[in-house]
């Protein structure tokens, strides 16, 4: 499986010190970092959801599920 997560449409280059940013780069920014968490979140509920582990993870108890 491959992730959806796309780092690519982040602008880390974002605002430019010194000069008058744009508010829409700022929103642009947030908005793709968000669709970036949500689907982490859902890739991450997935795998936690279907993966079979050999050991406990940190934190977690294995079940017989």
């Amino acid at each position: 499986m491959s992730s959806n997560i796309n780092p690519n449409n982040i602008d880390g280059t974002y605002p430019i010190a010194g000069q008058d940013n744009s508010s829409q780069g700022f929103r642009t920014n947030f908005t793709n970092i968000k669709s970036n968490f949500t689907t982490a979140a859902t890739e991450i509920s997935d795998i936690q959801n279907k993966a079979i582990v050999k050991s406990a993870l940190t934190g977690a108890i294995v079940t017989g599920k």
